[in-house]
């Protein structure tokens, strides 16, 4: 009978294990997500490096021939920007993952006290019912109006 009370304790262990591997794997998905758009914005950088670089070739080169430049257009590079206020948001799926995990351990719970149910016929009962039945079998009203039903006391009545 004591078994079923440590397969629930496996089963709600096991429940949070998956909890915490569940958070594991989200730490895992945010990290690649936040170096990928880390890597993103190195190239974008230094794709605009190089237009700009390109252009004061052009503007240069055009100096040389006499011609009219245009003005080269210095974007404020947000090099100075912290890498890591990169907003990566959340991972979408991980209140579906928790929803199931906690459903699933849930499941396995009910059905765990069901078996125990079948094979002992003996409910689970909790402390609280446990307390409460036997204050009122013992309850002195209780007792005597069992007694006088059963004809054992018949002196309570006159």
């Amino acid at each position: 009978m004591f078994a079923f009370e440590f397969a629930i304790l496996l089963i709600t262990s096991t429940g949070i294990l998956s909890r915490y591997i569940i958070s594991l794997a989200e730490k895992y998905i945010l990290h690649r997500e936040a170096a990928r758009r880390k890597a993103a914005r190195t190239v974008e950088r230094a794709a605009a490096r190089q237009r700009r670089q390109t252009q004061r070739e052009e503007n240069e080169r055009r100096r040389a021939a006499g011609d009219e430049i245009e003005p080269v257009e210095d974007e404020d590079e947000d090099e100075d920007e912290d890498d890591e206020e990169l907003d990566v948001g959340g991972w979408e799926e991980k209140g579906t993952w928790v929803f199931y995990s906690e459903l699933c351990t849930g499941m396995l719970c009910r059905f765990s006290h069901d078996i125990r149910v079948i094979l002992y016929d003996d409910p689970p009962v909790s402390s609280t019912n446990r307390t409460l039945q036997t204050s009122l079998n013992y309850s002195p009203i209780s007792r005597s109006s069992r007694l006088c039903s059963r004809g054992m006391v018949s002196h309570f009545t006159s």
